[in-house]
């Protein structure tokens, strides 16, 4: 028999959470659940971590990446070859609430929607409770139809990252071969936000809160301080999410219909973050040299 869903987790360089992460998926109040971890070539013990919870653990599937390809490529391998009827995406820094997996199962089958929003809660390093982020929910509702960047427009989408929600895995594969294979490592959640909400019809939203977001780690810890110019260049990449979004739409026979939201809503976004992590997260002495990297990677449009 077939799983209920499919929890897919991206690993690259997290031995340090990745343990309480598998733990909180495995002992999920749904059993019937599998869980495929992408190993990204990490160059820490993240991989005997996976192995060693792998062998106590029959639904632990792994994806061995020999080179690091990032989060993008690692999710849709593991889409790829999912076998649930729904999916979920789960960072392996972060944790699920032990009702996570059945809470949005009953909820994505009630309603019988594209996908399902629910509630995240906000963590630090140790797992300390920092705030419940429901601000990007505009109203909990059961339903609302209609493409998620006419959604997000509006509005009435508040929220483009991956992992809070539950999707179709038949649309998340159908998005998936539709993308294309760049390395990505920030931005990524746009890109597939933008090309599963263009297949979707539907989303539904729910109070419960299903998520821990481990704040601070990863590609964004440090941005509330200075950061580097290496940082910075790698921040700016971005721009290669913007590019295979607009790629995507200009294969698509509405494209018209899209372009001005995308100029309006996305490419406006990553401009914004690019230019405030350039007035305030560079040191002074970096910011004529990260002006040059800004202007070399937008242009002059």
């Amino acid at each position: 028999m077939s799983p209920k869903i499919s929890v897919l987790i991206p690993v690259h360089n997290t031995e340090l959470f990745l343990a309480n992460c598998l733990k909180s998926v495995i002992s999920q109040t749904l059993n019937e659940i599998e869980i495929i971890c992408v190993e990204d070539a990490s160059e820490d013990h993240s991989g005997l971590v996976l192995k060693r919870y792998a062998e106590k653990d029959s639904r632990i599937r792994i994806i061995w990446h020999n080179k690091n390809e990032g989060t993008h490529k690692a999710r849709k391998d593991a889409v790829l070859v999912a076998r649930g009827k729904y999916i979920m995406f789960l960072d392996s820094d972060d944790e699920l609430f032990p009702n996570a997996c059945e809470v949005a199962y009953n909820a994505i089958e009630s309603n019988n929607t594209d996908a399902i929003q629910f509630g995240v809660q906000s963590i630090d390093s140790k797992g300390n409770y920092i705030a419940t982020k429901s601000w990007f929910i505009t109203e909990y509702t059961d339903r609302i139809d209609n493409n998620w960047l006419h959604l997000y427009d509006r509005k009435q989408i508040k929220s483009w990252e991956t992992w809070n929600k539950i999707y179709k895995a038949d649309l998340c594969k159908n998005a998936f071969k539709q993308m294309d294979d760049d390395y990505l490592i920030i931005a990524e959640d746009v890109y597939f936000f933008c090309v599963y909400g263009y297949l979707a019809k539907s989303i539904s939203m729910i109070e419960d809160v299903l998520y821990k977001y481990r704040q601070g780690f990863g590609i964004w810890s440090g941005i509330q301080g200075k950061i580097s110019l290496e940082k910075y260049k790698i921040l700016l990449s971005q721009k290669k999410a913007l590019d295979a979004i607009q790629r995507y739409y200009k294969t698509k026979p509405d494209a018209k219909k899209f372009e001005p939201i995308i100029q309006r809503r996305v490419k406006t976004h990553f401009l914004r973050l690019s230019l405030l992590w350039l007035h305030y997260g560079l040191q002074d002495t970096d910011k004529a040299e990260g002006l040059q990297l800004f202007a070399e990677t937008w242009g002059n449009k």
